[in-house]
C-alpha cells in the first residue's frame, strides 16, 4: 500500500471523522501502516516488518470494482495510459515472496537467530536500512523494484518517530479494533 510514500498525516484526527476525504484517507493509511510497522518491529523483535510499494499493478479492480462510467473510464483512457508502467501480477507475487523470506529484510532480532535470518543474499546485496535508518532494524519501506525507500529516515518521519506518533497510530489502531469487535 505505497510504502515510501509517506505524507503528513492529522495526528488529531487519525480516524478522519473531521476530515475525510480521498487523499487524507491514502494519506493516513501510507503513514500509519509505516508508522504501526515500526512499532511493531520493535514490539515483536522476531519478526520483519516490509511495507512496500508495489508500483501499478495490472488487476481488473476498476472494471469489478466501480460502476461503468468509472469503469469505462479506466479501460479505454486510464488503462491505455499506464500501459507500460504496469507491472505484472506474477511479478508482484515474485517481489512479495522475496520481501517475505530474503536476508535482505531480517527481523530486527536475526542476529541472536541465524535460522530467522532469511534466504542468504548474494555477496553484492546489503542488508536493507530500515524505516528508522539502520539496517537490519525489522521494519523496512520498499520500492516496486525492492530496492530502500528513502522517506522513512525523511524529516516527517524522524519527527513522527521523536514525538512518539508510532505508539500514538498503533494505540489508535486497537481502539479502533475493539470499537469493532463492540467492546
Amino acid at each position: 500500500m505505497a510504502g515510501g510514500k509517506e505524507n503528513t498525516i492529522n495526528e488529531d484526527d487519525l480516524d478522519l471523522k473531521r476530515n475525510y476525504g480521498v487523499l487524507a484517507c491514502a494519506q493516513h493509511g501510507i503513514t500509519m501502516g509505516s508508522l504501526a510497522f515500526e512499532h511493531l518491529a520493535r514490539q515483536n523483535p522476531a519478526v520483519a516488518f516490509v511495507h512496500n510499494y508495489p508500483g501499478y499493478v495490472k488487476t481488473n479492480i476498476f472494471q469489478s470494482g466501480f460502476s461503468w462510467p468509472v469503469a469505462s473510464l479506466y479501460r479505454y483512457i486510464i488503462q491505455t495510459l499506464i500501459y507500460f508502467f504496469e507491472i505484472p501480477f506474477a511479478d508482484v507475487g515474485d517481489r512479495q515472496l522475496f520481501h517475505a523470506t530474503s536476508a535482505r529484510y531480517p527481523p530486527l532480532s536475526a542476529s541472536s537467530k541465524p535460522e530467522a535470518q532469511g534466504a542468504p543474499l548474494p555477496q553484492a546485496v546489503p542488508v536493507a536500512e530500515g524505516i528508522d535508518g539502520k539496517k537490519g532494524s525489522g521494519a523496512y519501506l520498499a520500492t516496486k523494484d525492492s530496492d530502500v525507500a528513502p522517506s522513512g529516515t525523511g524529516k516527517l518521519m524522524t519527527d513522527y518517530r521523536k514525538r512518539g506518533v508510532p505508539e500514538k497510530v498503533w494505540k489508535h489502531t486497537l481502539e479502533m479494533f475493539e470499537k469493532v469487535r463492540g467492546g
